[in-house]
C-alpha cells in the first residue's frame, strides 16, 4: 500500500470521526491507535515530495475533528437527555425529535423508548390527542430564536407546556393537550 494512500485513508477516517455511527468504531480503534499513529507517521515520512503539506494536512484534520467532537457535538447532552427519558418519561408518552435527523444521536445512546417522530405515519397532532402528554426534544443554539423548530411552534400554539428540562444545548419539553 502506498504511503499517500495510508495518509489519505487516515485523513478520511479522522474527518468522519464526529459522525455518531463511528463512535463504536472509535472504541475499537483506540486499542490499536499507537500502531495506527506509527503507521501514519512512517507513511508521512516516506512521502518525499509533499511531506510538509501532508504533515500540515494531518495536523489540521486531527485538530478540526477534535474540535468538532468537543465543541459541536453535544454528546453529554444526549447522554443526559436519553438517561432522563429512560428514567423519568412514561412509556405511554411519546418523544418527538425536531429535526428528524437527531434520531441518529438519540438512537446511538440506546434509549429504552424510541422516538415517535421516527415511526412511519406518526403525526404530532395525533400523538398529542391520543396520549396523556408528548415530549419534544429541541436544540438550543446560542442566540437562536425560540421556538427553535416548527414542532415547538405548533405545540406552543396547540398544547400546554407543563415541564422543561434544560441541558446545555438541548431542551426536553413536556406538553399536555389543552383542555
Amino acid at each position: 500500500m502506498s504511503a499517500a494512500l495510508i495518509v489519505g485513508i487516515f485523513v478520511i477516517a479522522t474527518a468522519l470521526m464526529p459522525v455518531p455511527r463511528f463512535y463504536t468504531l472509535k472504541k475499537f480503534a483506540l486499542l490499536v491507535w499507537p500502531f495506527i499513529a506509527l503507521l501514519v507517521a512512517w507513511s508521512t515520512a516516506r512521502i518525499t515530495r509533499w511531506r510538509a503539506h501532508a504533515a500540515w494536512l494531518l495536523l489540521a484534520v486531527s485538530l478540526g475533528a477534535s474540535a468538532v467532537n468537543v465543541v459541536v457535538i453535544a454528546k453529554d447532552d444526549w447522554r443526559g437527555l436519553v438517561w432522563y427519558v429512560n428514567t423519568h418519561v412514561s412509556p405511554d408518552e411519546p418523544v418527538w425529535l425536531d429535526p428528524a435527523w437527531d434520531s441518529m444521536a438519540y438512537d446511538h445512546y440506546n434509549p429504552a423508548q424510541p422516538p415517535a417522530s421516527s415511526k412511519p405515519g406518526a403525526s404530532l397532532s395525533g400523538s398529542l390527542h391520543s396520549h396523556p402528554a408528548v415530549w419534544l426534544v429541541v436544540r438550543r443554539r446560542l442566540g437562536a430564536a425560540v421556538p427553535g423548530s416548527a414542532s415547538e411552534a405548533w405545540l406552543d400554539g396547540h398544547a400546554t407546556l407543563t415541564r422543561r428540562v434544560p441541558f446545555a444545548r438541548l431542551e426536553l419539553r413536556r406538553y399536555k393537550p389543552t383542555p
